[in-house]
């Protein structure tokens, strides 16, 4: 189960953001090239995609392939909920730094000052380093039942108070001392959720439904807690725990062990909408996205320079786009903007399949390059 775990974990990483990216393309990208791409995806084992491209220039562009629902071969709902999984970060983050703006936390608190005794060694673990994957507090994920279908259809309603899954991370061990490497870490982001509901007495999913969702009109977005389920319309949700193997659907199940690391269910408009005005400066004073927007080298290629909740991207034709990402039990989330908001994509993915390890793990690739095509298509016209 753990070497199943491992191959997820790996289909994950390799599907954020590896590969290398297309040459810049001759003309702008449209609706006939984004709809070939997903139907490209689909032929080569996703079993269902949808995206929206924000041509910053016009109408956006919506385009869909493959199945919803493989029993019944339903077309995908471009208007369909996913699980966006650690795109949740981004949310988390941005609600931690309206509370630094509102003075009830700074960014160089210690964890041991908000939670005391919740690690060892919380006294030198500051938030940033929480929200920047540079505690070297292990990620949980690391310490739960080996991922395969027997251990998911056992624990699917099983629900992990964000305690539990804190201690799994501590019995782990630490991976470094603070502040000395970049280690992506599910727990981190679990404390920090822990941390929003110690300083404002209320649950964070309360708090981002408040000072985000809300003002945002973001009205297919939700924050699940215990429920199982996805709104309507939604495509089912699939995995291959090993290549070629069996599929399982993972549509409904507990979402506690992703909790404020990656609980978060919305759209690919709403998803936009969002990482729009965070961008664009309407979210977050001037001076604390800057802080966002600070970032470490990761040492991973998927994630490129990190920051608080958000990574910054290279594209091959010059400059940048900022990301994030999320991988889920049967949903991959993608999206890709402009640094100004201006323009981008949001993408998501329910199902990702192949016959041997080489086509799993060539849906990562196809991805990177589609997402730098389209950002590099749309520079030319914006």
């Amino acid at each position: 189960m753990r070497r199943a775990l491992l191959l997820v974990i790996a289909l994950a990483i390799a599907f954020v953001l590896s590969g290398q990216a297309n040459a810049l393309p001759d003309k702008g990208y449209d609706r006939e090239q984004f709809q070939r791409d997903l139907d490209i995806r689909h032929r080569a084992g996703v079993i269902g995609v949808h995206g929206r491209i924000i041509t910053g220039s016009g109408p956006d562009i919506v385009a869909s392939s493959g199945f919803a629902d493989l029993g019944t071969r339903r077309p995908v709902d471009p208007r369909g909920h996913y699980r966006i999984a650690s795109n949740t970060k981004t949310f988390v983050a941005t609600a931690v730094l309206q509370l630094v703006g509102d003075g009830r936390l700074g960014l160089d608190d210690t964890l041991e000052r908000h939670l005391p005794g919740a690690v060892p060694g919380g006294a030198a673990i500051t938030l940033r380093q929480l929200l920047q994957h540079t505690s070297g507090i292990a990620n949980y994920h690391r310490g739960l039942p080996p991922a395969n279908a027997e251990n998911f259809e056992r624990d699917r309603y099983r629900h992990y108070p964000p305690e539990e899954l804190v201690r799994i991370a501590v019995s782990l061990g630490p991976d470094f001392p603070p502040g000395t490497k970049w280690s992506y870490s599910n727990t981190g982001y679990t404390l920090i959720g822990m941390v929003i509901d110690k300083v404002t007495g209320r649950s964070w999913r309360d708090h981002v439904r408040e000072r985000i969702i809300a003002p945002l009109r973001l009205k297919d977005t939700s924050i699940p807690d215990r429920d199982p389920r996805l709104p309507r319309p939604h495509a089912k949700g699939y995995v291959q725990w090993t290549p070629g193997g069996p599929l399982t659907d993972a549509t409904d199940h507990s979402p506690s062990t992703s909790n404020s690391a990656g609980e978060i269910i919305s759209t690919s408009k709403d998803l936009s909408t969002f990482v729009r005005a965070l961008l664009r400066g309407d979210v977050l004073r001037p001076d604390l996205l800057a802080e966002m927007k600070r970032t470490v080298p990761s040492g991973a290629a998927e994630f490129g320079d990190y920051g608080l909740g958000i990574a910054r991207v290279a594209l091959s034709c010059g400059g940048e786009y900022w990301s994030h990402g999320g991988n889920g039990a049967g949903y991959v989330s993608r999206e890709a903007f402009a640094p100004d908001g201006s323009h981008g994509v949001a993408m998501g993915f329910s199902g990702i399949t192949g016959r041997t390890m080489e086509e799993l793990m060539s849906h990562g690739p196809a991805v990177r390059a589609q997402l730098d095509r389209v950002m590099c298509g749309l520079r030319k016209i914006n």
